[in-house]
Protein backbone atom coordinates (compact mmCIF):
# COMPACT_ATOMS: atom_id res chain seq x y z
CA UNK A 1 0.00 0.00 0.00
CA UNK A 2 3.27 2.15 0.16
CA UNK A 3 3.05 2.89 3.75
CA UNK A 4 6.13 2.58 6.00
CA UNK A 5 5.20 0.35 8.35
CA UNK A 6 8.01 -0.22 11.12
CA UNK A 7 6.21 2.20 13.76
CA UNK A 8 9.56 2.50 16.15
CA UNK A 9 8.23 -0.34 18.52
CA UNK A 10 10.16 -3.99 18.76
CA UNK A 11 7.40 -5.22 20.67
CA UNK A 12 4.51 -4.79 18.51
CA UNK A 13 6.71 -5.80 15.13
CA UNK A 14 8.28 -9.20 16.90
CA UNK A 15 4.65 -9.63 18.20
CA UNK A 16 3.22 -11.64 21.43
CA UNK A 17 4.64 -14.98 20.21
CA UNK A 18 8.05 -13.68 20.40
CA UNK A 19 7.76 -13.14 23.28
CA UNK A 20 5.53 -15.42 24.68
CA UNK A 21 8.00 -16.40 27.58
CA UNK A 22 8.25 -12.90 28.81
CA UNK A 23 4.48 -12.60 28.94
CA UNK A 24 4.26 -15.62 31.45
CA UNK A 25 2.48 -17.59 29.20
CA UNK A 26 3.16 -21.36 29.54
CA UNK A 27 3.40 -22.56 26.54
CA UNK A 28 2.44 -21.57 23.19
CA UNK A 29 1.29 -25.17 22.27
CA UNK A 30 -1.91 -24.25 24.57
CA UNK A 31 -2.04 -21.09 22.61
CA UNK A 32 -4.85 -21.10 20.07
CA UNK A 33 -3.63 -22.27 17.07
CA UNK A 34 -4.04 -19.50 14.45
CA UNK A 35 -1.55 -17.59 16.43
CA UNK A 36 1.15 -20.15 17.23
CA UNK A 37 3.85 -18.20 15.21
CA UNK A 38 1.44 -16.97 11.86
CA UNK A 39 1.71 -13.64 10.69
CA UNK A 40 -1.41 -11.91 11.80
CA UNK A 41 -1.81 -9.03 10.02
CA UNK A 42 -4.79 -7.36 11.30
CA UNK A 43 -8.12 -7.69 13.61
CA UNK A 44 -11.43 -6.31 13.39
CA UNK A 45 -13.33 -5.54 16.51
CA UNK A 46 -17.19 -5.59 16.35
CA UNK A 47 -19.49 -4.57 18.65
CA UNK A 48 -22.90 -4.20 19.29
CA UNK A 49 -26.03 -5.02 21.03
CA UNK A 50 -27.63 -6.70 17.96
CA UNK A 51 -26.04 -9.56 16.24
CA UNK A 52 -27.65 -8.81 13.30
CA UNK A 53 -25.64 -5.65 13.19
CA UNK A 54 -23.00 -7.37 14.09
CA UNK A 55 -23.60 -9.64 11.05
CA UNK A 56 -24.08 -6.79 8.62
CA UNK A 57 -21.04 -5.11 9.38
CA UNK A 58 -18.90 -8.48 9.07
CA UNK A 59 -20.32 -8.90 5.60
CA UNK A 60 -19.12 -5.04 4.78
CA UNK A 61 -16.03 -5.69 6.12
CA UNK A 62 -15.63 -8.30 3.69
CA UNK A 63 -16.99 -6.80 0.62
CA UNK A 64 -14.30 -4.09 1.46
CA UNK A 65 -11.82 -5.94 1.34
CA UNK A 66 -12.76 -8.54 -0.95
CA UNK A 67 -10.13 -11.27 -1.43
CA UNK A 68 -6.96 -9.05 0.14
CA UNK A 69 -7.77 -10.72 3.46
CA UNK A 70 -8.24 -14.23 4.63
CA UNK A 71 -10.08 -15.01 7.55
CA UNK A 72 -8.06 -16.99 10.29
CA UNK A 73 -10.16 -17.10 13.10
CA UNK A 74 -13.09 -15.86 15.06
CA UNK A 75 -13.56 -15.30 18.57
CA UNK A 76 -17.65 -14.20 19.55
CA UNK A 77 -18.07 -12.79 22.98
CA UNK A 78 -21.08 -11.56 24.74
CA UNK A 79 -21.63 -9.27 27.60
CA UNK A 80 -23.38 -10.80 30.76
CA UNK A 81 -26.71 -10.60 31.29
CA UNK A 82 -29.59 -8.67 33.90
CA UNK A 83 -27.67 -8.15 37.49
CA UNK A 84 -24.14 -9.30 35.91
CA UNK A 85 -23.80 -6.26 33.37
CA UNK A 86 -20.11 -4.80 33.57
CA UNK A 87 -19.07 -7.65 35.44
CA UNK A 88 -16.28 -10.00 34.18
CA UNK A 89 -16.96 -13.96 34.42
CA UNK A 90 -15.74 -14.37 37.58
CA UNK A 91 -18.59 -11.79 38.98
CA UNK A 92 -16.59 -8.54 39.55
CA UNK A 93 -17.18 -5.43 38.29
CA UNK A 94 -15.61 -4.56 35.55
CA UNK A 95 -13.81 -1.16 34.11
CA UNK A 96 -13.75 0.96 37.44
CA UNK A 97 -10.46 2.17 37.13
CA UNK A 98 -8.72 3.48 33.92
CA UNK A 99 -6.69 6.46 33.17
CA UNK A 100 -7.96 9.78 32.25
CA UNK A 101 -6.60 11.28 29.25
CA UNK A 102 -5.30 14.56 30.00
CA UNK A 103 -6.75 16.98 27.06
CA UNK A 104 -9.21 14.64 26.05
CA UNK A 105 -10.87 13.27 29.49
CA UNK A 106 -13.61 15.92 30.86
CA UNK A 107 -13.77 16.10 34.67
CA UNK A 108 -11.54 13.18 35.94
CA UNK A 109 -12.30 11.43 38.99
CA UNK A 110 -11.22 11.56 42.35
CA UNK A 111 -8.07 8.87 42.45
CA UNK A 112 -8.11 8.37 38.79
CA UNK A 113 -4.58 8.42 37.71
CA UNK A 114 -4.17 11.49 34.95
CA UNK A 115 -1.44 10.47 31.91
CA UNK A 116 -0.06 12.65 28.83
CA UNK A 117 -2.01 11.40 25.37
CA UNK A 118 1.27 10.18 24.28
CA UNK A 119 0.86 7.42 26.66
CA UNK A 120 -2.11 6.28 24.36
CA UNK A 121 -1.94 7.68 21.30
CA UNK A 122 0.80 7.49 19.18
CA UNK A 123 2.26 11.19 17.89
CA UNK A 124 1.38 13.10 21.06
CA UNK A 125 2.83 14.72 23.84
CA UNK A 126 4.38 11.98 26.13
CA UNK A 127 5.48 9.61 23.46
CA UNK A 128 8.98 8.79 24.00
CA UNK A 129 9.35 7.35 20.23
CA UNK A 130 7.07 10.19 18.38
CA UNK A 131 10.30 11.25 16.12
CA UNK A 132 10.60 7.23 14.64
CA UNK A 133 6.96 7.54 13.64
CA UNK A 134 6.19 7.60 10.24
CA UNK A 135 3.08 10.68 10.19
CA UNK A 136 0.22 8.45 9.27
CA UNK A 137 0.39 6.82 12.35
CA UNK A 138 -0.39 10.04 14.54
CA UNK A 139 -3.12 9.66 16.76
CA UNK A 140 -3.64 5.93 16.11
CA UNK A 141 -2.56 3.54 19.16
CA UNK A 142 -1.66 -0.10 19.89
CA UNK A 143 -4.15 -3.02 20.40
CA UNK A 144 -2.86 -5.85 22.21
CA UNK A 145 -5.28 -8.68 22.28
CA UNK A 146 -5.03 -11.39 24.58
CA UNK A 147 -7.40 -14.89 24.93
CA UNK A 148 -7.77 -15.82 27.98
CA UNK A 149 -9.09 -19.55 29.53
CA UNK A 150 -9.73 -18.36 33.09
CA UNK A 151 -11.31 -21.14 35.47
CA UNK A 152 -14.01 -20.23 36.93
CA UNK A 153 -16.11 -22.96 39.04
CA UNK A 154 -12.18 -23.60 40.10
CA UNK A 155 -12.25 -20.36 41.22
CA UNK A 156 -15.38 -20.44 43.20
CA UNK A 157 -14.40 -23.81 44.72
CA UNK A 158 -11.19 -22.24 46.09
CA UNK A 159 -13.24 -19.56 48.14
CA UNK A 160 -15.89 -21.67 49.12
CA UNK A 161 -13.01 -24.22 50.70
CA UNK A 162 -10.83 -21.65 51.85
CA UNK A 163 -12.90 -19.13 54.23
CA UNK A 164 -11.13 -16.38 55.94
CA UNK A 165 -11.84 -16.83 59.77
CA UNK A 166 -12.68 -14.26 61.63
CA UNK A 167 -15.00 -12.96 63.81
CA UNK A 168 -18.40 -12.47 63.17
CA UNK A 169 -18.22 -13.78 59.53
CA UNK A 170 -20.46 -16.69 58.27
CA UNK A 171 -17.79 -18.87 56.18
CA UNK A 172 -19.98 -17.51 53.09
CA UNK A 173 -19.16 -14.19 54.13
CA UNK A 174 -14.86 -15.42 54.97
CA UNK A 175 -15.29 -16.48 51.34
CA UNK A 176 -16.46 -13.38 49.63
CA UNK A 177 -13.91 -11.63 51.64
CA UNK A 178 -10.97 -14.19 50.39
CA UNK A 179 -12.07 -13.15 46.88
CA UNK A 180 -11.92 -9.64 47.54
CA UNK A 181 -8.66 -9.21 48.85
CA UNK A 182 -7.42 -11.38 46.30
CA UNK A 183 -8.98 -8.50 43.43
CA UNK A 184 -8.50 -5.43 45.32
CA UNK A 185 -12.14 -4.98 45.29
CA UNK A 186 -15.62 -6.47 46.08
CA UNK A 187 -17.72 -7.77 43.62
CA UNK A 188 -19.95 -4.79 43.85
CA UNK A 189 -16.39 -2.73 42.68
CA UNK A 190 -15.93 -1.29 46.19
CA UNK A 191 -12.27 -1.58 46.96
CA UNK A 192 -11.00 -3.34 49.80
CA UNK A 193 -8.88 -0.43 51.10
CA UNK A 194 -11.73 1.49 51.87
CA UNK A 195 -14.34 -1.74 52.49
CA UNK A 196 -11.72 -4.15 54.40
CA UNK A 197 -13.97 -6.47 55.95
CA UNK A 198 -17.52 -6.20 54.63
CA UNK A 199 -18.83 -5.14 51.00
CA UNK A 200 -20.40 -1.79 50.78
CA UNK A 201 -22.72 -1.63 47.05
CA UNK A 202 -22.95 2.26 47.83
CA UNK A 203 -19.42 2.98 48.22
CA UNK A 204 -18.85 1.16 44.77
CA UNK A 205 -21.82 2.93 42.81
CA UNK A 206 -20.42 6.74 43.47
CA UNK A 207 -17.21 7.38 41.31
CA UNK A 208 -16.34 10.09 43.79
CA UNK A 209 -15.24 7.22 45.80
CA UNK A 210 -14.59 4.43 44.42
CA UNK A 211 -11.30 4.50 42.95
CA UNK A 212 -10.29 7.64 45.22
CA UNK A 213 -7.19 5.90 47.16
CA UNK A 214 -3.84 4.65 47.66
CA UNK A 215 -3.20 2.27 49.78
CA UNK A 216 -1.53 4.44 52.35
CA UNK A 217 -2.64 5.66 55.83
CA UNK A 218 -0.78 8.29 58.16
CA UNK A 219 0.88 6.15 60.75
CA UNK A 220 1.09 2.98 59.11
CA UNK A 221 3.61 1.71 57.33
CA UNK A 222 3.00 1.28 53.14
CA UNK A 223 5.97 -1.30 53.24
CA UNK A 224 4.60 -4.03 55.33
CA UNK A 225 0.79 -3.23 56.01
CA UNK A 226 -1.99 -5.75 54.07
CA UNK A 227 -4.77 -5.18 56.52
CA UNK A 228 -6.97 -3.66 53.93
CA UNK A 229 -5.91 -4.64 50.24
CA UNK A 230 -2.94 -6.98 49.98
CA UNK A 231 0.44 -6.44 47.80
CA UNK A 232 -0.75 -9.22 46.05
CA UNK A 233 -4.31 -8.41 45.35
CA UNK A 234 -5.21 -8.01 41.36
CA UNK A 235 -5.64 -3.99 41.60
CA UNK A 236 -2.62 -3.51 43.83
CA UNK A 237 -0.02 -5.29 41.33
CA UNK A 238 -1.47 -3.74 38.22
CA UNK A 239 -1.93 -0.01 39.59
CA UNK A 240 0.57 0.34 42.61
CA UNK A 241 -0.46 3.86 43.03
CA UNK A 242 1.26 4.88 46.48
CA UNK A 243 3.72 1.98 46.67
CA UNK A 244 5.94 3.78 43.74
CA UNK A 245 6.70 6.97 44.92
CA UNK A 246 5.89 8.99 42.22
CA UNK A 247 2.25 7.63 43.12
CA UNK A 248 1.65 7.46 39.09
CA UNK A 249 3.62 4.77 37.15
CA UNK A 250 4.37 5.61 33.85
CA UNK A 251 3.10 2.28 32.21
CA UNK A 252 -1.04 2.88 31.73
CA UNK A 253 -3.13 1.19 29.36
CA UNK A 254 -6.72 1.49 28.65
CA UNK A 255 -8.65 -1.61 29.03
CA UNK A 256 -11.18 -3.82 28.25
CA UNK A 257 -12.64 -6.94 28.29
CA UNK A 258 -15.43 -9.14 27.51
CA UNK A 259 -15.97 -12.62 28.78
CA UNK A 260 -16.59 -15.60 25.90
CA UNK A 261 -18.35 -18.81 26.06
CA UNK A 262 -22.23 -18.70 26.20
CA UNK A 263 -23.50 -17.68 29.99
CA UNK A 264 -23.55 -20.65 32.10
CA UNK A 265 -20.87 -22.74 30.52
CA UNK A 266 -18.43 -22.49 33.50
CA UNK A 267 -20.51 -20.32 35.76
Amino acid sequence: MGFYHFLNDFHFSGGQFREAAELGDPGTDQWVGTFRGKKVHGVFLLASDSTTVIDAEWAAVNQLFGSSITELYTLSAEARPGDQAGHEHFGFLDGISQPAINGFTANPAPGQSIVAPGRVLLGRDGDERMLGRPSWAKDGSFLVFRQLKQLVPEFNKFLRDNPLLLPGLTPEQGSELLGARMVGRWKSGAPVDLAPVFDDPTLAQDPMRNNNFDFSYPGEDLASNQTRCPFSAHIRKTAPRADFRSGNPEHHIVRAGIPYDPEGIGF
